[in-house]
C-alpha cells in the first residue's frame, strides 16, 4: 500500500510539472510582447516588470515541482528497495481508476471479514483455545484404567518338580480388574478448565469486537471514497474550465482586435492572462492531489479488505 500511495503521489508531481511547463512559454511570450511595447513607447517599464515577476515565480514554481517529484521518485525507489540515484525518473505508466466508488459497504464488509488476516489468525486463537479447553475439560473427567495379569505358579517342594509344574501350565493364575481414579474434590482440573472457558470468552469476545472494527472501517473509508470522489470530479471540472479560460485570455492578450488595443485595455488583458494561468496551475495541482488521494483509498480498501497482496 506504501508502494501504491507513492506511485500517485509521483503521478501527481508529474501532472504538476506538465502544468507548470504548459504555462512557461506563455508568461515568455507575455514578457516578450510587454517589451516590444515598451520599446514602442505603448506601455511603461512597470508593466515589463509585471511580466517579469510572473515569469520568474512560474520559474520558481517549475523548480519547486521538479524538485518535489526527484524526491517522490527517490522515496518511491527506497519503497520498492532500489539504488539511491535520481536519473533516470520514474515516470509513471499505470493511468488511475477513474471509476465511481460504491454506495452500500455491505459487500466489502463481508469480503473483509473473510479475508482480513488479522480476523483468521483470531479465529485460529479461537480454535486453539477451544483445543485447550478439550485438554482441561478431559482432565476434570475420572481416570479409568483396565490392568490385567496372568503368570504360571511354578512352586512345588523339589526343583524338579517346580520346572515340571510350570512346563505343564497346570497352575496358572489370571487376574482382572478395573480402577476409576478420582482426587477429592477435583480443585485443580476444575480450575484449570475454568480458565480454559475465560480464554475462549476473551478471545471470542476480542474477534467480536474487531470485526465490529473493521466493519466501520470499511464503511469510513467508503464515506471517504465518495467525498475524494466528489473532489476528484470538481478539480476536473476547474482544471477544463481554467485551461479555457486561459485559451480565450490567450487570444484576447497576443491577438486584440483594433479597437481595443490602447494600454489600458492591454494591461488587463494582461492581468487577465497572468490570473488564468496562475489559476490553470493551481487546478491541475489540485487535481493530482486529488487523484492521487482517491487512489489511495482504493488502495486503502484494498488492503482493509485484505486483498490487497492479491491485486498487486
Amino acid at each position: 500500500r506504501s508502494v501504491t500511495e507513492g506511485y500517485w503521489r509521483l503521478y501527481a508531481a508529474h501532472l504538476q510539472v506538465q502544468a507548470v511547463n504548459a504555462v512557461l512559454p506563455l508568461a515568455r511570450e507575455s514578457v516578450r510582447i510587454e517589451s516590444l511595447r515598451l520599446s514602442a513607447d505603448r506601455s511603461i517599464p512597470a508593466d515589463v516588470a509585471r511580466a517579469q515577476v510572473q515569469l520568474d515565480g512560474f520559474l520558481r514554481s517549475e523548480t519547486t515541482v521538479l524538485g518535489q517529484m526527484r524526491k517522490r521518485s527517490l522515496q518511491l525507489r527506497q519503497l520498492m528497495g532500489g539504488d539511491p540515484q535520481i536519473i533516470p525518473l520514474l515516470l509513471p505508466s499505470e493511468r488511475p481508476l477513474e471509476i465511481a466508488p460504491p454506495e452500500d459497504p455491505a459487500e466489502f464488509i463481508q469480503v473483509a471479514l473473510q479475508n482480513r488476516p488479522m480476523l483468521n489468525q483470531m479465529r485460529e486463537r479461537v480454535t486453539e483455545k477451544h483445543v485447550l479447553w478439550g485438554v482441561a475439560n478431559n482432565r476434570v473427567l475420572p481416570s479409568l484404567d483396565l490392568r490385567g495379569e496372568y503368570w504360571m505358579n511354578g512352586l512345588d517342594s523339589s526343583l524338579d518338580s517346580s520346572f515340571q509344574q510350570a512346563a505343564s501350565a497346570k497352575f496358572t493364575d489370571w487376574t482382572l480388574g478395573f480402577a476409576v481414579d478420582v482426587p477429592i474434590g477435583n480443585k485443580t482440573a476444575r480450575s484449570q478448565r475454568h480458565i480454559a472457558e475465560l480464554a475462549i470468552a476473551r478471545e471470542q469476545l476480542i474477534l467480536a469486537a474487531t470485526e465490529k472494527q473493521v466493519s466501520f472501517e470499511i464503511a469510513q473509508l467508503i464515506s471517504d471514497l465518495q467525498a475524494a470522489w466528489q473532489r476528484m470530479e470538481i478539480t476536473k471540472r476547474q482544471a477544463q474550465e481554467t485551461q479555457e479560460w486561459m485559451r480565450v485570455s490567450q487570444i484576447r492578450y497576443t491577438q486584440p482586435p483594433a479597437a481595443n488595443t490602447s494600454q489600458d485595455w492591454l494591461l488587463l488583458a494582461l492581468t487577465d492572462l497572468q490570473s488564468a494561468m496562475r489559476a490553470y496551475v493551481d487546478a491541475i495541482g489540485n487535481v493530482g492531489d486529488a487523484i492521487a488521494d482517491y487512489s489511495t483509498l482504493l488502495a486503502d480498501l484494498q488492503q482493509a479488505q485484505g486483498r490487497g497482496v492479491y491485486q498487486w
